[in-house]
């Protein structure tokens, strides 16, 4: 019903999606689906989600979705958690005027711990883009919060405002002892010119190539050094491939066997309309225990190893799951 209202459109569609994310009694999954659809609203994706399907849509203009929000979102604003989270992410990507949002409310959400990370990270957000008097101060409270997300955000906006802090604050970050901040600090070199960050970057780099075993923020490094023209990182980014072993066909992907970010995984696989992943395979418990070409892939993780599914997804008639082979009669 969701996917047929969000495919549908419509200001009374929209409407209908925002009551059902207030309603306590449904499912939290379904809620946040909702939201979700929601956030989609004006560039539709091409895959029709509910069918796994190429059906594109037209994109459509913010105001059709502007009244619904206006009318129907301030009493997802007395909730908590991922709720809250995601209809402050709607008043931010669409403009929304909603009174009761002011700066005094933004800082209690931003300095909260009790309230989810996304939450409080929008709100910082949105203390920053109204240039609140209060936003530099929580800024700096806040690049040391427990929340990795809330830290992260709260980095990437002192080093907006203070590009020279750059190389000095991302290099303490470096030497965090949480995987994830290092994630963090590595996605905020990466659009960060100049001569500091590159030796950054071929630091790790060079920590990249003496590794034993896969970085969980391996992927981050590579993606830094790919992103830089400077001669000094292009030649280290040369001779970490010219290190790699030559006769592994996955070798190059090996970064990808630790770290990563689940969600945003998840969002290609339903969503990606170059992979399409939910034309064979299923990420759900349904009465159809596989999917319509590949198997189920709920608790993959608990059966095969990273390494199995790399290879799945890199050379994936290696090793073909039971009963999913091609026959030829």
């Amino acid at each position: 019903v969701m996917h047929s209202a969000f495919r549908v459109g419509s200001p009374d569609n929209a409407s209908r999606l925002l009551r059902l994310a207030a309603n306590d009694t449904i499912a939290m999954d379904d809620r946040l689906e909702a939201l979700r659809l929601l956030t989609l609203w004006t560039k539709p994706p091409t895959v029709d989600q509910a069918l796994g399907r190429h059906m594109p849509l037209a994109p459509r203009a913010p105001g059709d979705i502007t009244p619904a929000l206006e009318q129907d979102l301030a009493p997802l604003l007395d909730l908590d958690g991922p709720v809250l989270a995601a209809a402050i992410d709607l008043i931010a990507q669409y403009g929304v005027i909603v009174e009761s949002v002011d700066d005094d409310f933004l800082a209690r959400i931003a300095t909260d711990r009790e309230f989810a990370g996304s939450a409080r990270a929008r709100a910082l957000d949105m203390l920053n883009e109204r240039k609140a008097a209060n936003a530099p101060a929580l800024l700096n409270q806040l690049v040391d919060d427990p929340d990795d997300e809330v830290a992260d955000r709260a980095v990437a906006l002192v080093l907006a405002n203070h590009p020279g802090k750059a190389a000095a604050t991302l290099g303490r970050i470096l030497k965090s002892p949480r995987a994830s901040r290092r994630q963090g600090a590595w996605r905020q070199i990466r659009s960060l010119p100049g001569p500091e960050t590159a030796k950054l970057i071929i630091s790790g780099l060079r920590e990249l190539s003496s590794a034993a075993t896969p970085l969980p923020y391996a992927l981050e490094i590579l993606e830094a050094a790919e992103a830089r023209p400077d001669p000094t990182v292009v030649e280290a980014l040369a001779r970490y491939r010219d290190s790699l072993p030559a006769d592994d066909p996955l070798a190059a992907w090996h970064v990808a066997l630790r770290g990563g970010d689940p969600v945003r995984g998840g969002e290609l696989f339903h969503t990606e309309p170059s992979a399409q992943c939910l034309r064979c395979h299923r990420a759900e418990t349904t009465e159809a225990e596989d999917g319509l070409a590949g198997p189920n892939l709920t608790g993959i993780g608990r059966d095969r190893s990273p390494l199995h599914f790399l290879e799945s997804l890199i050379a994936p008639n290696a090793n073909i799951a039971p009963g999913f082979g091609t026959i030829t009669l």
